[in-house]
């Protein structure tokens, strides 16, 4: 056989010290706050750095963490159906994202926007992972329209792993600033770098809500967060679940664990003190109002029994060698609302039929989480009817144009505005008739008609915006969030040091809802959102092929991970032995119709709470994810 040697210049940058190494920045963000004073010169940070490092009563601490991929795993593969109309191409598609699709498609094909049309009856799955993928759909309509038949393209699932984007890895390095007098703390100081792979795809919104979260439920009285995502050459990486935060929330609750070991504070009694205070601005200068982080704390702490655990872990831990135990407790302050502010709207179109029957048409995309299911008891509620009148349509780009996309736990808020606002406008329509059924003189069925014969309109288009400005990076001023919410978790576990093997033997979550429209479904949200999280920060880990690089064995950009068989996501074995969720006492919305809060994405952050539970029987050296292998090697 014959070798051809071949030299490439340059190498392939396939890991972010790569791209660090070769300054390849594909976006940058940053927030600068300094005693009040938004986006100060950054000389005013290095006389606050020299000032802190000279005070003797400031303990300065520095912390580095990794923060893993993540797979999404949905169980229906990317992909669409396409067929040629006389008047359209149209898609049965499975994105969270009609108009990015349809847009898409139709720059693709050279047609105008209004001649391609997107239908998603439900997903199997999205999590994210589905809101920037547009490929595949253009793929198939460039052989619809070519052949002029109908074509689906669905990809392998072992395909679906290796080309689309994950959860963002990053490498998290941050100081804090302590005062160990007054036990505040003073300034925080954090660059994050994020893996981005070829191209931006949704990285921008994924790197602005890192930094956004990186304070979590604490207040800094100074901060300094600066997010970068790198360019590599492999998949393009893309929303998960949570966006950007998750990794925020790791880091600065491992920095403070990590602080706390080592100075020997109380971290639940250094957390209390620092806790946001109504009244108190972020980094980004928003008022953190109502957001009730010291009532989910205290509600966390007695409902899990947290003291008492505690003391039982010690007296285990002192009497046991090979077996460790582990308890954490960990809150949360998590934004609700689309960062970029033209996304903050919705859209809803209502016809009501003479015989009383309602087709809603919304621009949310049902993937499991029920939504069609509370936005139906809202019409019910709000035209005080029965659930056997109305019927929620399938999403389609003919029916409600200029969508956004089913993200950032903001699905219900939209949509249920928007539907309100048309039904608000049909009662005033039907004026009188309505009156008259509220009253009993008509069945709803007989007032429709009647409104009908009567020359009133029965249908309307319902639009809604959050009123909030979004927040400009360059001048650092805006309110990227309508309102936030608090939550907090408790986790107890057990390790074996000698074999790495763990179980979580109880988890308590304490979640605000707002004023649940559902408390079901809201439920099944939080147990399913708390798990991906676990599971992201301990059981799943994507494998890497090796390769020879520069005469060293290193990591390539290919996955050898495939699918289920060789990714593991939490089994029935891996669920806490005793799993409690509680809604948040005393919670109301005013923004938002009927009380509610986001639920979406906040509990899968509480999922850090398992890891850091982890590392209080493992060490503080655990990696992420805390696998078997990885517990067995703590220390």
């Amino acid at each position: 056989d014959k070798f051809i040697e071949i030299q490439a210049d340059p190498k392939p940058i396939v890991t972010i010290q790569d791209a660090k190494a070769t300054n390849q920045i594909l976006v940058s963000r940053r927030l600068d706050r300094l005693r009040g004073e938004q986006k100060p010169e950054q000389e005013k940070f290095t006389k606050l750095i020299e000032e802190l490092s000279n005070n003797p009563d400031i303990i300065q601490f520095k912390h580095h963490i990794y923060t893993p991929p993540q797979e999404q795993l949905y169980l229906e593969v990317q992909g669409s159906s396409v067929f040629v109309t006389e008047d359209h191409i149209v898609l049965n598609a499975g994105t969270q994202n009609q108009k990015g699709t349809q847009t898409s498609v139709a720059t693709v094909l050279g047609l105008n926007y209004a001649d391609v049309v997107v239908n998603t009856k439900r997903l199997g799955g999205g999590f994210g992972g589905k809101e920037g993928c547009f490929i595949y759909s253009c793929l198939a309509a460039i052989a619809a329209q070519k052949l002029k038949k109908p074509i689906s393209l669905f990809l392998d699932y072992a395909d679906d792993i290796m080309y689309t984007g994950k959860r963002h890895e990053a490498e998290v390095d941050g100081t804090l600033y302590f005062n160990k007098v007054t036990k505040k703390f003073v300034f925080l100081d954090v660059i994050g770098l994020m893996e981005g792979g070829y191209s931006t795809d949704l990285s921008p919104a994924v790197l602005e809500r890192f930094v956004y979260h990186l304070d979590n439920a604490y207040f800094f009285e100074s901060a300094r967060f600066i997010g970068e995502v790198c360019k590599t050459n492999s998949r393009s990486n893309t929303a998960f679940r949570g966006f950007g935060a998750p990794q925020a929330i790791l880091f600065i609750e491992t920095m403070l664990q990590s602080f706390c070991m080592r100075y020997h504070y109380s971290l639940n009694e250094i957390r209390a003190i620092n806790f946001y205070k109504s009244g108190d601005k972020t980094p980004f200068g928003q008022v953190v109002d109502k957001a009730p982080i010291q009532e989910a704390y205290e509600q966390t702490l007695e409902k899990s029994k947290y003291d008492t655990i505690k003391k039982s872990v010690d007296q285990f831990n002192e009497t046991h060698d090979n077996l460790k135990q582990g308890v954490a407790f960990c809150p949360l302050k998590f934004g609700v609302s689309f960062g970029q502010s033209f996304l903050n709207q919705g859209h809803a179109l209502i016809h009501i039929y003479t015989d009383g029957s309602i087709a809603v048409s919304h621009m949310g995309i049902e993937m499991g989480q029920g939504l069609n299911t509370r936005l139906l008891q809202v019409v019910c509620q709000d035209m005080k009817i029965e659930q056997k009148y109305v019927k929620i349509l399938e999403t389609s780009t003919l029916t409600t144009a200029n969508t956004a996309p089913t993200s950032a736990s903001s699905g219900y808020d939209l949509n249920a505005g928007a539907i309100r606002n048309a039904l608000s406008k049909i009662k005033e329509q039907m004026g009188e008739f309505y009156q008259k059924y509220e009253s009993g003189e008509l069945t709803w069925g007989a007032a429709c008609n009647a409104a009908w014969f009567n020359r009133r309109c029965l249908s309307s288009v319902g639009h809604y915006a959050h009123p909030i400005s979004g927040f400009n990076f360059q001048t650092q001023q805006g309110q990227p969030f309508y309102y936030f919410a608090a939550s907090g978790a408790m986790v107890h576990v057990q390790i074996n040091k000698k074999t790495g093997e763990y179980q979580l033997l109880k988890a308590e979550l304490v979640v605000d809802v707002g004023k649940s429209v559902n408390p079901l479904i809201d439920l099944g949200q939080i147990e399913g959102a708390f798990i991906q999280g676990v599971g992201w920060l301990t059981t799943e880990e994507l494998l890497y092929k090796n390769g020879l690089i520069d005469g060293k064995i290193k990591r390539t950009g290919r996955y050898t991970t495939s699918g289920p068989g060789n990714y593991k996501v939490p089994s029935i074995f891996d669920i806490p032995c005793e799993f409690n969720v509680n809604l948040l006492k005393g919670q109301f919305n005013e923004h938002i119709v009927y009380g509610s809060k986001g639920v979406g994405e906040p509990p899968l952050c509480l999922g850090v709470c398992a890891f850091l539970a982890l590392r209080e029987a493992a060490g503080e050296d655990l990696r992420a994810p805390a696998t078997i292998m990885n517990v067995w090697r703590a220390k």
